[in-house]
């Protein structure tokens, strides 16, 4: 993911974040064996394990097999072929898109202060809110407006 970061004296950077999004699927034992054996004969681009997680409508524990998608642009092509390959799964955290995931993952949102630990080569190795998404008064970031114009 890349992150464009303004500080208080208005210096910009440019940072790039590895990030893995996945969604789940939810389906019988022998359906979800069936399927991690595939996607992991089929793609080094995917990684699979069985975890469980909460069902935010029914409130309970279902097993599940987590798909992680290491190429963020490939992510709805993943959720496609999976419903493709068998529709009889019910899928998770598919229908997000990968910027309020991300945002959800890190625990971070827009014009957040933030503090970030950055490698040299500009990959984020950590980031910290400093904010609440909560708060109604905030000051906002010296933005700047950019325009565009195609001929």
């Amino acid at each position: 993911m890349t992150l464009w970061l303004i500080e208080q004296n208005q210096k910009r950077h440019r940072l790039i974040d590895p990030f893995s999004p996945a969604f789940y699927v939810h389906g019988s034992p022998a359906r979800l064996r069936r399927l991690q054996e595939v996607l992991t004969g089929r793609s080094r681009s995917v990684t699979c394990r069985l975890t469980e997680r909460t069902d935010l409508w029914q409130q309970k524990a279902l097993e599940v097999l987590q798909v992680t998608v290491l190429h963020p642009t490939e992510f709805n092509s993943w959720v496609r072929w999976v419903h493709r390959f068998d529709s009889h799964l019910r899928l998770y955290n598919s229908d997000l898109m990968l910027v309020p995931l991300y945002c959800w993952e890190r625990q971070v949102f827009p014009f957040a202060q933030i503090e970030v630990e950055v490698d040299q080569g500009g990959h984020v190795r950590a980031v910290e809110c400093q904010d609440s998404e909560w708060a109604l008064d905030y000051k906002l970031p010296p933005l700047k407006i950019m325009h565009l114009r195609l001929e």
